[in-house]
């Protein structure tokens, strides 16, 4: 799982697995008083995505299927409302990444694996809003 803290202070945490192995896509949504909600989010599983968020855009990249393959694309979300706004491909699949805030509030998404124990993934990507 990875979890990020979107504007209102509140944290988003997404991803990884049920007590029974099985991929969530479901997120739980934890408020600045400790109150946790869960609510529907991605449209499929993903064990280690990378996750950011700027003021408007929440963005879930990459991550893995149930078999373990790395996934290529990345799901947007509005940060208000978490309504899902767009999928969106990567140039690379990539599970393990890091997706980072830059100065500019463009997410930048580094490096991963390409499946669970495989190859380094170099490609550099940039999500700018």
């Amino acid at each position: 799982h990875a979890s990020v803290r979107i504007a209102n202070d509140e944290v988003i945490v997404v991803g990884g697995v049920d007590q029974n192995g099985a991929l969530l896509t479901t997120a739980l949504r934890i408020g600045v008083r400790g109150q946790v909600m869960v609510v529907p989010l991605l449209s499929r599983g993903r064990r280690f995505p990378a996750v950011a968020a700027t003021r408007q855009f929440l963005v879930v990249a990459g991550g893995y299927n149930a078999a373990g393959t790395a996934l290529a694309d990345a799901e947007v979300f509005d940060t208000s409302t978490l309504q899902p706004i767009a999928t969106i491909p990567l140039t690379a699949a990539r599970g393990q990444a890091t997706a980072t805030l830059t100065s500019n509030d463009s997410i930048m998404l580094t490096g991963g694996k390409d499946s669970q124990q495989g190859m380094a993934v170099l490609p550099i990507e940039i999500f700018t809003p």
